[in-house]
C-alpha cells in the first residue's frame, strides 16, 4: 500500500491546543483593545463636552460684558445728545420763526446725511 492516497495522518493534540490557546489569547487581546478604545472614546467625549460647556460659558460672559459696555456707551451718547438738544433749544428760544425753520432744516439735513453714510445692515 502506498501512503500518498490514504487518510490524512492524524494530527496530534498538542498543536490543536496551541492553536486554541493562541486563538484565545488573540481574542482576549482584541477584547482588551476594544475595551480600552471604548474607554478612551468615552473620556474624549466627556472632555469635549466639558470644553464646549466652558467655552459656551466664556462666550456668554464675553457677550454680556460687550452688551453692557455698548449699553453704557449708548447711554453716555444719549446724555450728550440730550445736553446738546437742550443747548440748541435754549438758542432756539431767542430765534425768530424763520430762523427756527432754517435751523430745523439744517438739523434734518445733517441727520439724513449721517443716515445715508451708515453701512448697510447685515441680512439675516
Amino acid at each position: 500500500m502506498t501512503e500518498g492516497h490514504g487518510a490524512p495522518a492524524p494530527v496530534g493534540v498538542q498543536p490543536l491546543r496551541r492553536l486554541k490557546e493562541t486563538e484565545t489569547a488573540w481574542d482576549s487581546r482584541l477584547q482588551e483593545a476594544r475595551t480600552r478604545g471604548e474607554a478612551l472614546l468615552r473620556e474624549t467625549r466627556a472632555a469635549t463636552e466639558r470644553a464646549l460647556t466652558q467655552a459656551k460659558s466664556e462666550i456668554e460672559a464675553l457677550r454680556a460684558s460687550r452688551v453692557q459696555t455698548a449699553s453704557q456707551q449708548a447711554l453716555v451718547e444719549a446724555q450728550r445728545l440730550a445736553e446738546q438738544a437742550k443747548a440748541e433749544a435754549a438758542k432756539l428760544g431767542t430765534l425768530s420763526p424763520s430762523e427756527i425753520e432754517t435751523r430745523f432744516a439744517e438739523i434734518l439735513r445733517a441727520l439724513f446725511d449721517d443716515l445715508k453714510n451708515l453701512p448697510p445692515s447685515p441680512k439675516k
